[in-house]
Parts: structure tokens; C-alpha cells; sequence
């Protein structure tokens, strides 16, 4: 069994870098001040992985979200994401699009 291990910060960079079967999309973090991550890594760039789900994370997460992430190192060292939670969110130009929208009447 593998060790797991635990990371949050705020995306500052993904992409689509397999589109076949399994779906793959690289990220890189910069790790915040957090008990989960280790005091030599605080600000630092952490590069991962997503296979699990790569689509969904794509259309959920965006650059500037702040997220905590789950997963293992593969043999070649890469961190593999296996979970993901959003904690912050950068506002979406659609959302501020549908705030401005007039109430509609209720049928």
C-alpha cells in the first residue's frame, strides 16, 4: 500500500496534456501556510497530476482557486491526485452575468 499524503494551495497553473484514455491534466499549486503541508515547501510550486476525473477538475477548478488535494507518488516521483476538494473559489464572469439578472416572476 502506498503512502498518501495531503496538500492545499492555490492553483496557479493547469493543462490538458493527454486527451485519450485516461484523460490526464498537470497542475501546479502554490502551497499556502497550512498544518497539512510541510514548513520547507510553504510557497513553493507543487506539480501534480489528475487521471481520475481530469474533466471535471478541468471545468471545476480554475487558476486562482484554493483547493486541498489527496493522493500518492507514483515510481517516477509524480504526485497523483486522487481526491480534491475546492475551498475557495475565484468569482466566475458568469456568476456576476447572472446577479445582474432581473428576478423572474415564479409560475
Amino acid at each position: 500500500m502506498t503512502k498518501k499524503f495531503q496538500f492545499k494551495g492555490i492553483v496557479i497553473y493547469q493543462k490538458l496534456i493527454k486527451a485519450s484514455d485516461p484523460t490526464l491534466v498537470l497542475f501546479k499549486l502554490k502551497l499556502i501556510k497550512h498544518p497539512l503541508n510541510p514548513i520547507d515547501l510553504i510557497n513553493q510550486e507543487f506539480t501534480a497530476l489528475i487521471a481520475r476525473k481530469a474533466l471535471t477538475f478541468m471545468y471545476e477548478v480554475m487558476v486562482g482557486d484554493q483547493i486541498l488535494i489527496y493522493g500518492h507518488f507514483n515510481n517516477k516521483k509524480q504526485f497523483i491526485t486522487e481526491k480534491y476538494l475546492i475551498e475557495k473559489r475565484v468569482p466566475r464572469s458568469y456568476e456576476k452575468v447572472i446577479q445582474q439578472l432581473p428576478n423572474q416572476k415564479k409560475l
